[in-house]
This record gives C-alpha cells, structure tokens and sequence, in this order.
C-alpha cells in the first residue's frame, strides 16, 4: 500500500507537456487578443478602450484564478483529507 501511495504523489506532482503547451497557449491567446482588440480599437476613446481590455482580459484572468485554486486544493486539501482518514482508520483498529 505504501508503494501505491508514494507513485502517485510522484505522480500528482509531474504536470507533464500538455499542461505547459496548455499555459503558454492560454497566455498566446491572451497576448493576440489584447493585440487585435487595440489595432481594431485605434480611433475609440481611451475610457471604452480600457473597459475593452478589462473585457477581453477578463477570462483570462478567471482561468488562471480557477488554476490556482485547483492547485491549492491539490495541495492543501487532498493531504489533509488523506491525513484525517487515516486517524479515523486507525482509531477504528484500536477500538
């Protein structure tokens, strides 16, 4: 069981070639975006042009927010559950 358990921490550290490909296209995405809204945008005033840019960021901005939390539910909240449980194991066995 020990054995099991040490593979996948190894494993749940590893993030892999996707998750990086996946990142950088995120940030590519968000870079083009910005670029294209300021080279359509050219002549708009500057007040509806920043609203645009908090508006084109704005999902951008939630992804990368909702990946770190997931990191730090990875991190925080898988160990301490795993942590709890096996308490409750073992004060069931001594019971």
């Amino acid at each position: 069981m020990t054995a099991n358990a040490s593979q996948g921490s190894a494993d749940s550290g590893s993030r892999g070639p996707l998750h990086a490909a996946a990142r950088i296209a995120v940030i590519a995405g968000a870079a083009c975006s910005i670029g294209l809204m300021l080279r359509a945008g050219q002549h708009t005033p500057r007040f509806l042009l920043v609203l645009f840019v908090f508006w084109v960021l704005a999902p951008f901005v939630a992804l990368a927010v909702a990946q770190v939390a997931s990191w730090l539910i990875i991190v925080t909240v898988i160990p301490l559950a795993v942590l709890v449980s096996r308490r409750a194991a073992r004060r069931g066995e001594s019971a």
